[in-house]
Formats: C-alpha cells, sequence, structure tokens
C-alpha cells in the first residue's frame, strides 16, 4: 500500500484558525480518494455582518471562497462565552464549557488560584525561546476535558496511513484548544516575536521552525502601521 504523508494544519487569519476534517466510509473509499492537505479557516470576530462589508471590496480571496463554496446561512453555535479559549475549544471539540472545561481566557480554580486556560508550568510543557532554551512557563491542553477534531485525525494514523496535524495561531491559548491533545499547536512568542511551541507538542525545536524564524521571523522591535482603507469622514 502507498504510504500516504498527510500534513493537516491551519491557516493564520487575524488571531486564530481551525482544522476540519471527515472521514468517508470505508465502502466509499474506492469511490472516492481521501484529500491528501485540508486548510480549513477561521477569522476571530468574523462574524456574518463583517463579511457582508468585505466582500464588495473584493475580488479574489475570501470572495472566491465565498462564491465557489457552500454557505451556511442560519448556521448558529449556541455558545454562552464568545471569547478566544471558550470559542475555539466549542469550534474544535463541538460541546459546551461544562463539558470541555475551558470557561474563559482566565479563570479561577476551586482553590482560589488564577490560570489561564492553556497554562501548565509542569517540566514537561515549557515553552521553547527562539535560541531553542526554555521558559519557567508551559503552555499545553492540560485543561481540555474533551478531545478535538484534531485528537480523532491522529487516531486514526497508522504507519501505513500517517496523518499529522497542527494548528497555527498568533496565540497560543488559540492554536492549543484546536490542537488539542494529540495535534501539533505553534504560535507566536510575544517576546521575541518568533514562531514557537512547548514540549508538550515537541521534545525540541522542529528544525523548520528555526528556519522559519531565521527567514521570516518578526522582530520585538517591529512595528507597523494599519492604514484605514478609507479616508477618514469618507460616507
Amino acid at each position: 500500500m502507498q504510504r500516504r504523508n498527510v500534513f493537516l494544519f491551519t491557516l493564520i487569519v487575524s488571531c486564530s484558525s481551525f482544522f476540519l476534517y471527515a472521514k468517508a466510509e470505508e465502502k466509499s473509499l474506492a469511490r472516492f480518494k481521501r484529500p491528501r492537505l485540508v486548510i480549513p479557516i477561521v477569522i476571530d470576530q468574523g462574524s456574518k455582518v463583517l463579511l457582508d462589508k468585505t466582500l464588495p471590496f473584493t475580488s479574489q480571496g475570501l470572495y472566491r471562497m465565498y462564491k465557489s463554496g457552500l454557505s451556511h446561512e442560519q448556521a448558529s453555535f449556541p455558545h454562552a462565552c464568545p471569547n478566544t479559549s471558550a470559542g475555539h475549544a466549542g469550534l474544535s471539540t463541538g460541546v459546551y464549557p461544562d463539558t470541555h472545561g475551558i470557561i474563559d481566557n482566565k479563570y479561577i480554580d476551586e482553590q482560589g488560584v488564577e490560570y489561564t486556560s492553556d497554562e501548565d508550568n509542569s517540566e514537561e510543557s515549557l515553552v521553547f525561546k527562539k535560541d531553542g532554551s526554555l521558559y519557567k512557563h508551559g503552555r499545553s491542553a492540560l485543561r481540555l476535558k474533551s478531545d478535538t477534531l484534531l485528537d480523532q485525525v491522529m487516531l486514526e494514523s497508522e504507519p501505513v496511513n500517517e496523518w499529522r496535524a497542527a494548528s497555527f495561531s498568533i496565540k497560543s491559548r488559540a492554536a492549543v484548544m484546536l490542537a488539542g491533545h494529540q495535534g501539533e499547536a505553534f504560535w507566536f512568542d510575544g517576546s521575541s516575536g518568533s514562531l514557537t511551541t512547548s514540549k508538550a507538542y515537541a521534545s525540541k525545536m522542529p528544525e523548520w521552525v528555526n528556519q522559519f524564524n531565521d527567514q521570516h521571523g518578526l522582530s520585538k522591535n517591529s512595528s507597523y502601521i494599519w492604514k484605514p482603507f478609507l479616508s477618514i469622514g469618507s460616507d
């Protein structure tokens, strides 16, 4: 059997990214070929209202996907807490905070200790610095109590049909809540501007991450000016 190396990943857009995978029935595999690459995109705070305002000014990208793809105009998920951690955990697990356990970006546990949703300062989860050494703080999906879609994909991985699944985001909490326990999570280090991960997802900094940081990494001294699309005061 031909070995398929599939790298499933999510694209950095706004502040977050998301992965979606559906397995075909075994009897259908003769007719439908599994995808080799899947790139779903989630735009943080990307409501339908924002999309409707943006599309008239576009001709490719989102416009092409919107016009050529399948649109669910009435889709909804009655989630009570629309923040990054709880929202991404809900999207990736399909359940509510009382089940997946992520109720906010930060919260206080039953002992009165405040935690961030992806905080895990154990030795096995410390975050890598740009030079490969470790910070004293760590990040993982320790507090996420439900499987994500990436977890389910990795459970299907076999030596003759190997899958890889990863999430990329600006923030660690977005990437971690999508990657879950079996996927890989990558995000940008606010101290150095470099792409990073933690020991929960890699025993050492992947070489491709080092190459990316050397060629495309951001400097913590970098600054950007975002200019308005329309002049101020225009209708």
